[in-house]
């Protein structure tokens, strides 16, 4: 005779298979949820810094090339007067044209426009008088140009590169002019290859100083006004950076855009979020695939033997249970069950419940933690302060700059400001006592955390640190030096906002008075 559930009860055996599944399921939206959260910031994060990195060494590039460009198109001026020969000019601007390939058509052009000598010669310009703006600002400014976008007379988009021309006795005769067809194959097409979009839909586009777009994966976009482009505007102010941007369509990208010193051109790398999103998604797919089968074999074990042995599940089940309401990790008990299979099942349910919680921490780990120095991020620092003031425990706030450090970036490269950021970072935390809080604020600004000090009693703290610095070798072989505002709660504010903006004040008082230097707020 089978047993019988009264109706409206639930067998034990189904009730523990139930709340085992439920369990472990519970446990993997947990997981795949915190992840997804923790990875789209550092997806983003990732993406808009290697846009920018990007761009950075694209400006570089084109820096370089147009200098190389436009030396080549000057030592051809120097060579050149009102009484050179003819031939002897177009060899040369024959020879400019087939050994660099930096140009698509090279012209000699004279004071009234006409073009004296023209490579390659198939063009059958020679004696044709120049009418585009791009010629007349050319002859009118008698200096070195560099035109915006064009539509030339043979129906090309064109930017026209010049140098002026001057005879011995420094009369004006004309310009030298390098072309380049934007909507053919051309010197940017040689330096960065053809333009195209790669599987993750980053693409690059190139302006001009006037917001005209002069190269882009479209073609047909090539030579159209995007001035009205929040980056292309940052980009004609002589910034460089990264953003989260709607382009011209509305459509948000992560970019990193970057300005050309030589030429005021701007590079934009960018990525669709919505291609970021796609990649997010494929490695929460592949996260899933790789846990659902050890998590489904699990599952069908526990209910395989919960209908075997129910009251060893009793007490599976409670320990799975305590382990998701107090979130700790569970210990491995040195008694075995009297049951082989239970016993077996019991440590192998905990030792996945103990993993799950060890990837949680790690999640938390990277969520409060800066990973360039290993200090507390700004995130952990102000649940720190919050929870100091929520008990009514006074502290300081000692906010520091490191000097100068933009320059440490531009003479040394960003790598050797990373490890200088590392290095200062080692020598707050040998500085400080175990119960100060180090934080990272952000760029080279930095905060300490003392509890139950005045801002009177942090200042020696501050001064060990930056005495220290100042006579210790930096990863750069020199000392660098730092400036320091304090700050206290609840001395001179109750609001975390108000806090810091008298420690920036005092910051900036220190740098006023000439960097190198621990300022208290007044």
């Amino acid at each position: 005779m089978g047993t019988h559930t009264p109706r409206g009860q639930i067998s034990l055996n189904k009730l523990l298979s139930g709340i085992v599944i439920l369990s472990f399921l519970l446990i993997m939206v947990i997981a795949v949820t915190a992840s997804y959260q923790s990875e789209q910031k550092l997806l983003h994060a990732r993406t808009l810094e290697m846009n920018y990195s990007s761009a950075s060494r694209m400006a570089t590039t084109v820096d370089t090339l147009f200098s190389i460009m436009r030396t080549s198109l000057a030592v051809v001026a120097d060579q050149i007067d009102d009484k050179s020969d003819a031939a002897e000019v177009q060899r040369q601007l024959e020879f400019l044209h087939n050994s660099r390939n930096y140009f698509n058509s090279i012209v000699w052009v004279d004071e009234q426009g006409f073009a004296l000598s023209v490579a390659p010669t198939s063009l059958n310009a020679k004696g044709k008088r120049g009418v585009t703006e791009a010629v007349k600002q050319a002859l009118a400014s008698r200096q070195p140009e560099l035109s915006a976008p064009y539509m030339s007379s043979s129906g090309r988009m064109i930017v026209l590169m010049s140098e002026p021309v001057f005879n011995g006795k420094g009369d004006y005769i004309g310009f030298i002019g390098g072309t380049i067809y934007l909507q053919e194959h051309n010197v940017l097409n040689d330096m960065f290859g053809d333009p195209n979009i790669d599987k993750t839909g980053t693409y690059y586009y190139v302006v001009d100083s006037g917001g005209k777009v002069v190269y882009h994966p479209d073609k047909t976009r090539i030579g159209k006004d995007v001035s009205t482009n929040e980056v292309v505007r940052l980009l004609m102010q002589g910034q460089s950076g990264q953003k989260l941007i709607d382009n011209t369509y509305d459509i948000p990208h992560l970019s990193g855009y970057a300005t050309v010193s030589e030429n005021k051109w701007g590079i934009v790398v960018q990525s669709p979020v919505s291609m970021v999103a796609e990649q997010q998604k494929r490695q929460v797919t592949e996260m899933i695939f790789y846990m659902i089968t050890p998590f489904l074999l699990v599952m069908a074990i526990t209910v395989f033997l919960a209908r075997r042995l129910a009251a060893p599940f009793v007490n599976l089940a409670n320990l799975v249970n305590k382990a998701s309401a107090e979130a700790a990790s569970l210990e491995i008990p040195d008694r075995k069950h009297w049951n082989r299979e239970a016993d077996q099942l019991a440590r192998a349910v905990i030792s996945s419940v103990n993993e799950m919680h060890k990837q949680n921490q790690q999640l938390a780990h990277t969520a409060t933690i800066d990973p360039l120095t290993g200090l507390q991020n700004r995130r952990s620092m102000r649940s720190v302060m919050e929870h100091w003031m929520e008990e009514g425990e006074s502290f300081g706030l000692v906010m520091i700059d490191v000097d100068r450090f933009k320059m440490i970036n531009d003479n040394y490269g960003h790598q050797a400001g990373d490890e200088v950021l590392r290095f200062f970072a080692q020598m707050m935390q040998s500085c400080v006592q175990p119960e100060n809080l180090c934080c990272r604020w952000g760029g080279e600004e930095f905060v300490i955390l003392v509890p139950g000090r005045s801002p009177e009693e942090c200042y020696p703290i501050a001064e060990q640190l930056r005495e220290s610095l100042e006579r210790t070798e930096s990863p750069i072989g020199l000392a660098i030096t730092i400036s320091v505002g304090i700050a206290g709660f609840p001395h001179h504010s109750t609001e975390i906002g108000e806090l810091f903006e008298c420690a920036d004040k005092a910051l900036y008082e220190a740098k006023k008075d000439g960097r190198n230097r621990t300022v208290i707020y007044n």
